[in-house]
């Protein structure tokens, strides 16, 4: 990659995960900036206090990590980063200089050539750091720059060099509109800031859409550390006009297609930020009434595989299936993504040999989800519960396939019974596998025998499970997904063992392997301060939510 354009991506990446890792805070004075109808913004909040930004402070970040050599490899990184763009863009002076009033990133539309229109607004104390910092890149990386007014206002126009293959941008554009600093790529989103800022169209600030959204997910998540709204329909829009003006096929027919797909796409609003020991992300976005009308009456609750996964399961995906395939594909989807689809799904079958919509969507209904449980052994048991349609469809369907793959992973089906229940097994040693039916789900399996307990009353089940009844307590949740990190980390600290040789004690020189040890360990580090993450999903009102909540130790 050529380091002329190697200097754009880090400097939104540093930027962004400056923002994110040192819960920033957000406030009106720069959405005055931002016009009224944009597609979508991230309001990103100021930095309070930030104390060892110099050596990346991850212990701020992940409760109860340890400073060690992950420390050491960022400070490597920071000296790269300065030799690369010959500026020190993570002095802490001058990020919180930078990022003194917060950030705020928004789309305001989409170009002919297919480039979102990006604008992100700033209000740094002192104007002059951020000047010297674009001087010193400038120098660095042969840049050259164009100076250019409007409507009374200086633009500084950065050339990107032509090799940098960044079509259509070919510059980054910026403009100090009183103390906010607004930065886009090419001329088009600084010149409509600048509208803006001269009172010629209205801000954001008198969009109420806007307002009462990020009202209304503020309340559930406090104090937050960023707010996230994208229009869908506004978006919708903006694709409609261009599929009318673009010329080359291809991009128009892309174009077409991201359009079509938006059709019933509402707004969407997302809240999120840090408490003691936890992070917290919430979510609502507004759904056509169809799809309203099948979710509402989807409800986790009755999902049957909550009580036949054991308690100590350590990963569950689970959700309701409130339509089949048949239903989906005839009131749900269009003609023309059902052909792409279909392509799709034909392409897979010529691979695998395995016609996917017979085997296992003419059959799937009702739920579907997924379990890692028992830690005991090497391998954790893994188990699929579905729910079917039809007990024919299912056996003519998916059996055969199943008896097909079976010398593939090293055995012959045999018969077999445990409980009075029947049901297929593969024998190995390693990772033997059944399948068959249970109650009236459908099970696959490498403890299926766990499964039968469970079910029998004979093991805890998973619904008993604190975390479980917690987002089960939450209304109308048609999905969700747990995760134990204290079993993940148990898992990966013996595949550690396994794959890391041990380092004698008073080597003198770090070898690869040390190396890589230690990367490793700062790895398990994190994972360790980690107690569990928790997502669902839910209908509530006339909207769908979603939640995410990482839990630390």
């Amino acid at each position: 990659m050529n380091n002329k354009f190697k200097v754009i991506g880090l400097i939104v990446t540093v930027f962004l995960l400056f923002a994110f890792l040192f819960n920033l805070a957000y406030g009106d004075p720069l959405l005055e900036v931002i016009p009224k109808n944009v597609i979508g913004i991230l309001e990103i909040k100021d930095a309070e206090l930030i104390e060892g930004l110099s050596k990346l402070d991850l212990a701020g970040f992940s409760p109860g990590m340890k400073e060690g050599s992950e420390v050491e490899n960022y400070k490597m990184t920071r000296e790269e980063i300065k030799e690369e763009l010959g500026f020190d863009v993570l002095d802490p002076l001058f990020l919180k200089n930078i990022f003194s009033s917060g950030a705020i990133l928004s789309c305001l539309g989409v170009s002919v050539g297919g480039a979102p229109e990006v604008l992100l607004a700033l209000s740094p104390s002192d104007s002059s750091a951020f000047t010297k910092f674009v001087g010193a890149i400038e120098a660095k990386n042969d840049l050259e720059e164009e100076v250019s007014n409007y409507k009374g206002i200086k633009i500084i126009n950065i050339i990107l060099p032509e090799d940098a293959d960044l079509e259509p941008i070919k510059s980054i554009s910026y403009a100090f509109l009183g103390d906010t600093l607004v930065i886009g790529g090419n001329l088009s989103p600084v010149k409509k800031a600048i509208e803006v800022f001269q009172g010629e169209s209205d801000s954001l600030l008198e969009n109420s859409e806007y307002k009462d959204l990020k009202a209304k997910t503020e309340e559930k998540v406090k104090p937050s550390s960023f707010f996230f709204c994208l229009f869908g329909q506004e978006l919708y829009y903006v694709l409609d006009e261009l599929v009318e003006v673009v010329e080359e096929e291809e991009l128009a027919k892309t174009l077409q297609d991201s359009r079509d797909s938006l059709e019933d796409m509402g707004t969407i609003g997302m809240v999120g930020g840090y408490q003691e020991k936890q992070f917290k992300a919430y979510m609502i976005a507004q759904i056509a009434e169809k799809y309203f009308d099948v979710l509402k009456e989807a409800d986790m609750s009755n999902v049957q595989s909550l009580s036949m996964f054991p308690k100590n399961t350590f990963f569950y995906l689970g959700g309701v299936l409130p339509l089949t395939w048949e239903e989906i594909k005839e009131n749900y989807i269009s003609e023309d993504l059902q052909l792409d689809l279909e392509k799709n799904v034909k392409q897979v079958q010529e691979k695998s040999g395995v016609d996917i919509e017979k085997t296992i969507y003419s059959w799937l209904a009702k739920e579907f989800s997924l379990g890692l449980f028992d830690t005991s052994a090497i391998f954790p048991k893994v188990g699929l519960i579905a729910g079917y349609s039809s007990e024919e469809k299912l056996i003519q369907n998916l059996y055969p396939v199943l008896e097909n793959f079976a010398p593939m992973m090293g055995g012959t089906l045999v018969d077999n019974q445990y409980e009075g229940i029947n049901y297929k097994s593969l024998p190995n040693p390693m990772f033997p596998l059944g399948y068959g039916i249970i109650g009236d789900r459908f099970v696959f399996s490498s403890g299926i025998a766990n499964i039968i307990d469970v079910q029998k009353g004979d093991m805890a089940t998973l619904n008993k499970l604190e975390a479980i009844k917690y987002m089960l307590s939450f209304p109308k949740v048609f999905s969700l997904l747990y995760i134990d990190m204290n079993s993940v980390s148990e898992i990966v600290e013996r595949f550690m063992q396994m794959a890391v040789q041990e380092i004698p004690e008073g080597a003198e020189e770090k070898t690869e392997g040390a190396k890589r040890k230690e990367s490793l360990d700062a790895m398990l580090d994190g994972l360790n301060s980690l107690k569990n993450v928790l997502f669902w999903a839910g209908i509530e009102e006339d909207y769908s939510y979603f939640w995410l909540e990482i839990n630390y130790k």
